[in-house]
């Protein structure tokens, strides 16, 4: 003989006779919305966790490299003073720039492990976006990547730290140009929607997966495509955007430009995340580990 299968317990006396199918939606649709935000508080700390390892990881670095970078510029730039034959003092300038770089390295990775408050000011977005793709010209030109742009009629003016604002706008514009093939276009364009400073950069270059996009304002993200993704420059838009208040989002689909949207309020904003602060699905963290900067 069979085993008999239970029955589904009734529901409320509203849903008593609804058939099983419908009963077990309805039992679901109570569950959707406290499971979300379990999910959501989840991802929160994670990304606390992810941000506090990675601030560890530059003061570490910081206090490990930074010595010995020092002496190695220190002595450099010695030798640069006695050094006469165009080859040396080439390669003793070289030492110094990489020097330097590594330096610049370490110090992007503490900002985005712990960005400091900005300093906030009246900022026209549109001016900003001009001198970002000024910025961002010989390397166009270099690759013959077009530029394609459209400015909004209305003033887009936001409470920003212009020099915050201005190097995400270049990360962005640089992120594009890279990914763009040669003899390619990128463009962007500025607009004002709903209390909100939209900055949007296109390219016609290779898109990326949904499991890319996951991981796009990860720094070093080893899975990048098509030059996306390279070393910090997507990571701290991704910071910049957060410590204004704002978000920043990457769109993909087959036979369309490939898009990414930098959000700024227009009026200044709480920094508690939210879910349109995310970041790939993260949401943000206001947790600021108290270490000294390298």
């Amino acid at each position: 003989m069979a085993p008999r299968i239970p029955s589904l317990p009734e529901a409320d006396e509203g849903h008593a006779r609804l058939p099983h199918e419908q009963l077990v939606e309805a039992i679901l649709g109570t569950l959707r919305k406290p499971l979300l935000e379990l999910l959501k508080q989840e991802e929160s700390r994670l990304a606390d966790r992810k941000l506090e390892s990675l601030a560890e990881l530059a003061a570490g670095a910081a206090h490990e490299i930074n010595t010995p970078l020092a002496v190695i510029v220190g002595e450099a730039q010695h030798l640069l003073k006695s050094e006469s034959l165009p080859e040396r003092r080439h390669a003793l300038l070289k030492i110094v720039a990489k020097a330097k770089q590594i330096h610049q390295l370490l110090r992007d990775l503490w900002f985005i492990a712990d960005a400091t408050k900005p300093v906030l000011a009246a900022a026209d977005l549109q001016t900003l976006a001009v001198e970002a793709w000024n910025e961002v010209q010989p390397l166009a030109k270099s690759r013959r990547v077009r530029l394609r742009r459209r400015l909004s009629s209305r003033q887009a003016t936001v409470p920003a730290d212009k020099k915050l604002l201005r190097q995400a706008l270049i990360e962005l514009l640089r992120n594009a140009v890279q990914a763009a093939p040669s003899g390619g276009w990128v463009g962007y364009r500025v607009t004002v929607e709903d209390g909100w400073a939209v900055f949007t950069v296109l390219d016609n270059g290779p898109g990326f997966t949904e499991e890319q996009r996951e991981h796009l304002f990860d720094p070093f993200y080893s899975g990048r495509s098509a030059g996306r993704g390279k070393g910090l420059g997507l990571a701290k838009v991704w910071r910049i955007a957060q410590v204004h208040g704002g978000s920043v989002e990457a769109f993909s689909e087959p036979g369309q430009a490939t898009r990414f949207e930098l959000r700024i309020p227009l009026k200044r904003r709480s920094r508690t995340a939210t879910p349109s602060q995310s970041r790939n699905g993260h949401l943000p963290t206001t947790a600021k580990p108290n270490r000294r900067r390298p």
